[in-house]
């Protein structure tokens, strides 16, 4: 159940979601988000209340699980309950839980406080040196998550959305809920190769492994240079360079077949001449060969004879396409904004750097 005017929590309006720039339109002050529940929790970040009910947080937040209910909190309630008065205004409040935003000392984070606790030092909001409305708009994102309803996010906002969800605990349900903002936003999936070295750590925090691939393959390019070599997390690098082998260990491959029938010519229907042309054309601003673009023209530019088998299928297997998330997809690799990139990088399940079995984390 959700209430919240014409556009859904988090998501953009219909008509610009082919868009490759984002403008997050801007929310009520009062934002209901319950999956078929009614609402008994209110979370206020900043000046805008979000109603939603206890039971989806604690199914997917580990940290709303532990403090909802927690023992200090029961004692402090019922302490409270002692009083005439304050038995009155529990009686009569309309959620059973309520948090409030509190700024940190450092005045760039927040976080969330049970009202009853923050009684005493409420917090200036004004204090906040961040983005009060894009910390707003991710946090919606995040109970969007969390209560099965659909959001549209820009990677920007997905940066603060893992860093949100790691301190709240709700990382599985984010993970499990991200396909489908991929879906609705594909310029998320450019962006994604424009960050792909900070978007791989992302994806290894969330254990996405549709989003850790895409970057994957965007790591091992441009051939020349990759962009894995700029990890810093060293089981990250190796799994990358790892990767980056693989292809060479492919380029070899293609190599071995090649080399002996170019010698003759005998599976080729093509001058000397022509694959001169070929390579001279794949030369790059450095005076060195671009491979990935050599490998696709000559894959696309030369008729093999009926005997050639095994090169038209190197070839295919070297230049094949991995992207699942990107318009680039439908792409091949060494032609366009990808002209020096092979995009068949590729990673087992079992070489993931997590337990697949593991369902919290």
């Amino acid at each position: 159940m959700a209430n919240h005017g014409t556009t859904r929590p988090g998501e953009w309006p219909a008509n610009k979601r082919q868009k490759t720039t984002h403008k997050t339109p801007a929310l009520p002050q009062v934002i209901v988000i319950s999956h078929e529940l009614q609402p008994d929790m209110r979370v206020t970040v900043f000046d805008i209340e979000f109603h939603v009910d206890s039971a989806s947080m604690r199914a997917h937040s580990a940290f709303f699980r532990t403090f909802l209910d927690s023992p200090d909190k029961v004692a402090r309630e019922k302490a409270a309950l002692a009083t005439p008065e304050s038995a009155a205004q529990s009686q009569s409040a309309k959620f059973k839980y309520d948090w409030v935003t509190q700024i940190d000392e450092d005045k760039s984070s927040w976080h969330l406080a049970t009202a009853e606790w923050a009684l005493d030092e409420r917090s200036d909001y004004n204090e906040f040196e961040g983005d009060w409305k894009h910390q707003q708009t991710v946090f919606n994102m995040l109970l969007c998550a969390i209560h099965g309803e659909p959001y549209y996010l820009t990677y920007a906002e997905l940066v603060t959305l893992v860093g949100l969800a790691d301190y709240y605990r709700a990382l599985p349900i984010l993970s499990r809920t991200l396909d489908e903002s991929f879906e609705r936003n594909p310029s998320l999936g450019v962006e994604i190769e424009w960050h792909c070295v900070d978007a791989f750590v992302l994806a290894d925090k969330l254990r996405h492994a549709p989003l850790f691939r895409e970057c994957l393959v965007y790591l091992l390019g441009p051939w020349q240079n990759p962009r894995y070599l700029e990890l810093e997390d060293r089981k990250l690098w190796k799994i990358a360079h790892n990767a980056y082998n693989e292809i060479c260990a492919k380029i070899a491959d293609v190599q071995e077949v090649i080399i002996p029938v170019y010698s003759m010519l005998s599976s080729w229907e093509i001058s000397h001449d022509e694959l001169e042309r070929i390579a001279r054309s794949s030369i790059d601003q450095h005076q060195m060969i671009n491979l990935p673009m050599y490998y696709r023209k000559l894959s696309d530019e030369v008729r093999f004879a009926r005997d050639a088998a095994e090169i038209k299928m190197l070839l295919n297997d070297l230049l094949e396409n991995n992207l699942k998330l990107s318009p680039f997809r439908l792409r091949k690799a060494g032609e366009d904004m990808l002209s020096d990139s092979f995009l068949c990088g590729e990673i087992d399940d079992d070489d993931l750097p997590w337990d697949l079995e593991e369902t919290d984390w």
